[in-house]
């Protein structure tokens, strides 16, 4: 139980992942950090921003503990993925816009692929209430209510 009555402190949930990508990708990680980040709190500014939230040692223990717990390999290895900046169409005139393209992308696929699950959900959600309507309708009293129900759209 709490006894401060300051607000609890929020853990930056991807900060573990965003120091990942840093460590395993250099230059082109921070770009993948900076997305990662972005997607869950906003763009932020890299200097005085994100790079000080990622060189911090709460950073280092959060990433520390995250990889205590064993995540699946199949998270972990990046298998042939290459990110050459060289490529960044527009050069670095174009990066900023690139950057913005790609978090639009990410945040669309993560928006689309949580409706997918909310959907999937709700229709479980309704296969169980059919199911206990269902059950209730065939028992003895349920028919027996069902034949005295008055003639409607419903019935």
């Amino acid at each position: 139980m709490r006894t401060s009555k300051a607000p609890p402190v929020a853990r930056p949930i991807p900060t573990a992942g965003t120091l990942l990508a840093c460590d395993r990708f250099r230059e082109a990680g921070a770009v993948l950090a900076y997305l990662i980040a972005g997607h869950h709190a906003g763009l932020d500014e890299w200097h005085g921003g994100l790079e000080t939230r990622l060189t911090s040692k709460d950073a280092r223990n959060e990433l520390g503990e995250v990889m205590e717990a064993n995540p699946p390999k199949p998270m972990l290895d990046p298998g042939d993925f290459n990110l050459d900046l060289s490529k960044v169409p527009g050069r670095s005139a174009g990066f900023a816009l690139w950057v913005r393209m790609l978090l639009s992308a990410l945040v669309a696929a993560d928006f689309l692929d949580r409706a997918l699950y909310l959907k999937t959900a709700v229709e479980r959600a309704r296969r169980v209430v059919q199911a206990g309507v269902w059950r209730e309708a065939t028992t003895p009293q349920g028919r027996s209510l069902q034949g005295g129900a008055k003639t409607s759209l419903v019935n």
